[in-house]
Parts: C-alpha cells; sequence; structure tokens
C-alpha cells in the first residue's frame, strides 16, 4: 500500500512539475501576444513534435510558430478553412498546416497560400516591373498532392515563368503568381472571390483552373435528383441549413455543445504528456 502510495505521489509531484513548467513557458512568451491556448500547443505538441521529426516536416524549422496543426483533424480544418458570409469559407491568415504530417500548407498575412518563402504581401497595384498573375481554384490550385505550398501549381508555374520566360510587354521585367486557390471551391465561389476582392490587386492576367468541384456537385444532383433543372439548393445546402437552425432551439444546441465540449476535453487529455504516456 505504501508503495502504491508513494507511485501515486510521485506521479502526481510529475504531473505538477510539468504543468508547472509548461506555464512558465507560455509565461516567458505571453509577451508576443499569442493566445494562451496556442503557447500550450506550442509547448506540449509542436514542441516534441519538432524534436522527433523536423527531419520529416518538409516546412522550415522558423516556420513553426505558425503551425496550427494537421487538417486532418476536424478543428484545425476549420482553423485552416475559416467561415466567410460571402463566399462560404476561405482559408485562414497567417497559418501553418500539415496534411497527413508529410505535406504543408502556409497562407500570408491576406490569406494567400504562397507561392515564394518569404511569404510577401500584395499591394493593390503591382509594383513597377512586374507582371501579376492571379491563379483561381479549388484543392488542386491551393495545395492538393503537392509536398508543400512552394511545390504546389502556381508556385511551380512561378517558378518556370521567372526560370525561362520575361514578360514581352513594355516596363515589365518579371512575374508575380497569386495564389488564391481554396479547396472545395466551384466556378461560383471564384467568380465571387474575383468581383469581390481580387479585381482590387489589378492582375494584368486571371487563371481559373478547376471545375472538378463543379462536376462533382452536378454529378451528385443527377444521382439524386435525374436531369431535372439545376436546382440551387443542393443537400449541402440543407444539411448545413439544418445545422444552423439547431443552434436556435435549445435540445439541439445543447446536445452540439456537449459534443463539442466533449471532443476538446478528449484532445486536451491526448496533448497532454503525462495523460498520453499512462494511457
Amino acid at each position: 500500500m505504501r508503495g502504491t502510495r508513494a507511485i501515486l505521489a510521485l506521479l502526481v509531484a510529475l504531473a505538477l512539475l510539468e504543468v508547472g513548467v509548461a506555464w512558465a513557458y507560455v509565461a516567458k512568451r505571453a509577451f508576443t501576444g499569442q493566445p494562451f491556448p496556442d503557447l500550450l500547443t506550442q509547448y506540449y505538441v509542436l514542441q516534441p513534435w519538432a524534436a522527433r521529426f523536423s527531419d520529416q516536416f518538409p516546412f522550415p524549422p522558423e516556420w513553426w510558430p505558425l503551425y496550427v496543426g494537421d487538417v486532418g483533424s476536424p478543428t484545425v480544418s476549420s482553423r485552416w478553412w475559416i467561415g466567410d458570409p460571402l463566399l462560404g469559407h476561405r482559408n485562414a491568415k497567417n497559418a501553418l498546416v500539415s496534411e497527413n504530417k508529410w505535406s504543408y500548407r502556409r497562407s500570408n498575412a491576406q490569406g494567400f497560400v504562397i507561392t515564394e518563402a518569404d511569404a510577401p504581401v500584395y499591394a493593390a497595384q503591382p509594383p513597377a516591373g512586374i507582371f501579376r498573375i492571379v491563379v483561381l481554384g479549388g484543392s488542386t490550385v491551393e495545395g492538393n498532392g503537392a509536398s508543400g505550398s512552394l511545390t504546389a501549381l502556381p508556385a511551380a508555374l512561378l517558378s518556370v515563368l521567372r526560370t525561362d520566360y520575361a514578360p514581352t510587354a513594355a516596363g515589365l521585367n518579371s512575374f508575380e503568381v497569386i495564389n488564391a486557390g481554396v479547396s472545395g471551391y466551384t466556378s461560383a465561389n471564384e467568380l465571387l472571390y474575383y468581383v469581390s476582392e481580387l479585381y482590387q490587386l489589378h492582375p494584368h492576367l486571371v487563371i481559373s483552373y478547376g471545375a472538378w468541384n463543379d462536376q462533382q456537385i452536378n454529378n451528385r444532383v443527377l444521382a439524386q435528383h435525374g436531369s431535372a433543372a439545376p436546382r440551387l439548393a443542393t443537400e449541402e445546402y440543407w444539411r448545413y441549413s439544418s445545422i444552423i437552425n439547431g443552434h436556435f432551439q435549445w435540445t439541439p444546441a445543447a446536445g452540439n455543445f456537449l459534443i463539442r465540449t466533449a471532443v476538446a476535453a478528449v484532445q486536451a487529455a491526448r496533448g497532454f504528456a503525462l495523460v498520453d504516456w499512462v494511457f
């Protein structure tokens, strides 16, 4: 019995020590303005991962402070693809996520997936001598299938243009490519994105690379309704409407709250090194 008590006391002491060290880590970096949960995530999750798998992540170590997590997690994907009242969703600003741990996506301060390592911010007017290109699309443009943002289609296009070509228009001597791809975007999303925001960047050329998402939606509509007239209110529309309407009713809202609380608690426990070690 005494031995069991001693082991339990030691475990409690180790847990308290670890919590104390973690909050000391947070306190030391509180001046950076990062939220406490993000700092705790860095301590419990990112630092161990960086130490153990630093050579396996395809992004530079100095980018770690921007890392949100792997998009396979619903809580991480919701922080990378954030809600937007007009477009439905868009990419977060100044964020870095991995995909299955071996690919990454990083955005700049405007929410564009980077095409250059220094993540430039694009001014309203193209710089002098620069031929500006905006590439619109869905997940393929955003970076699906690439090892990272700097090897995605828009970045590869920029590399080829700067290496092998020069603008033919007078006064232009180089290129700039903006990756405006967002996973799940259809041609309708792309058009809204351009007319509401992207035209203000005054691109010389706009490329739309997509149609897969449009085809997927059309195939689902055909499979469920036959060759009827096109419908704007698809099954996704009704599903999301049901979720939103549920927030205004006590029972669905309470159920959703309990589910999200339980998921957050489990994820927090898994991020706690001692709990993860014991279980």
